[in-house]
């Protein structure tokens, strides 16, 4: 994944959106402590200098004093506000600026041989760069702006000697020097370790998908894209359980093919193996609720579980898919009951207090597939279970 050399932005837009939504929140614990140590080392530097500010602006320098500190607890309390975490990056540049701009306030109120005003914006720039959890680019901006400021402020009111500005811009430059490689090491790392976690979760989801595809894959019947009977072991008493607990009916139907020994003796298995597919298209044209399990359990057996439907719906299911398989008009001259594929069915409906185990249920309705055939077959045998 390519990202700018000099911003670090990654060059895909909903890359940098994912990395920055992690990086607020990696940032935490840094941003708070930054506001922390910025209410700390402002109240230091001020007592640092205070033998260069003059008595009259003693109380104004300890209202600059609480204003700074009071700044730092109200930003640590937004910290814990969710729209923080939606305009982090605003919240933390103005954080760095207030907390910066803290270092002129008292060369306004210092002597004219005060030159300390670098002792404090080097710490600021140290901070603003490793702890705040700005962007690298945005702090950049921000101490800049900074030492702009500084600068002109000090020069401005003659709190600066030339032998004073040259050792101060030196001192200024080595620690942003330090601190913008420190800032930029620090966001290159965090990036650097989502682009891992992102190629390790690509990974992890690649193989839980192959995982899915392959259970999927020893679910199925290869040959005509149905369950398969293992599938249907491990869900036909899920589903008599759950229709039980629920207090709804289920739909239980096997149907077998009619003389399909004889069909593939007298086309071939490959004619057999596409009858199959054919059937098993129509079993799925007809079942078209999700919630609609249709297996292939046997070489020509189906089975057909459904849930909530009363007596009426399901005679006029059984009879539909009957119907519809002789629709298809697959020759069969070898049929004794018709002159084309046909099936029987044997079906029934169990209300939730009739609900029993799934074999019983199983037994009963292969007996009702039994009678279909004994009565002539290309037809459906319907019972109450009792």
């Amino acid at each position: 994944m390519a990202y700018h050399p000099f911003t670090l932005a990654f060059t895909d837009d909903r890359m940098e959106k994912q990395f920055l939504a992690g990086y607020v929140l990696d940032s935490l614990w840094r941003t708070r402590i930054a506001a922390i140590a910025s209410g700390l080392v402002f109240l230091i530097y001020v007592l640092f200098v205070s033998d260069v500010i003059h008595p009259e602006h003693t109380n104004m320098i300890w209202t600059l004093i609480v204003i700074e500190l009071l700044g730092s607890c109200l930003y640590i309390a937004l910290t814990f506000h969710r729209a923080f975490l939606r305009y982090f990056d605003h919240f933390t540049v103005a954080y760095a600026f207030f907390f910066g701009l803290g270092c002129f306030s008292p060369m306004i109120f210092a002597e004219s041989s005060a030159g300390y005003y670098y002792v404090y914006l080097t710490l600021s720039i140290s901070t603003i760069f490793v702890l705040v959890g700005t962007r690298f680019i945005h702090s950049l901006a921000v101490v800049i702006n900074l030492i702009v400021i500084a600068l002109v402020v000090a020069v401005s009111r003659g709190q600066v000697t030339e032998i004073t500005i040259v050792t101060a811009n030196f001192i200024i430059l080595t620690s942003t020097v330090f601190a913008a490689i420190g800032g930029y090491l620090i966001e290159l790392g965090f990036r650097r370790t989502f682009l891992d976690k992102h190629a390790l979760q690509l990974a992890i989801d690649a193989l839980e998908q192959r995982k899915d595809e392959l259970k999927e894959l020893s679910n199925k019947d290869s040959l005509t894209g149905l369950y398969n009977r293992r599938f249907f072991n491990d869900v036909f008493p899920l589903r008599c359980e759950t229709s039980k607990r629920h207090g709804g009916t289920l739909m239980f139907l096997l149907l077998d093919i009619d003389f399909f020994k004889n069909y593939n003796d007298t086309y071939g298995h490959p004619a057999g193996d596409a009858a199959l597919r054919d059937v098993a298209h129509s079993l799925k044209k007809t079942l078209k609720r999700i919630s609609d399990n249709v297996s292939r359990i046997g070489g020509e057996e189906f089975a057909v579980i459904v849930e909530g439907m009363d007596r009426e719906a399901v005679e006029m299911m059984a009879a539909n898919i009957v119907a519809n398989i002789e629709a298809l008009k697959i020759e069969h001259n070898s049929s004794m009951v018709s002159d084309y594929v046909t099936i029987s069915v044997g079906v029934t409906l169990v209300a939730p207090d009739k609900m029993t185990q799934s074999e019983t249920i199983y037994d009963f309705v292969d007996k009702l597939l039994y009678q279909a055939k004994s009565a002539g077959r290309n037809q459906y045998c319907f019972a109450m279970m009792e």
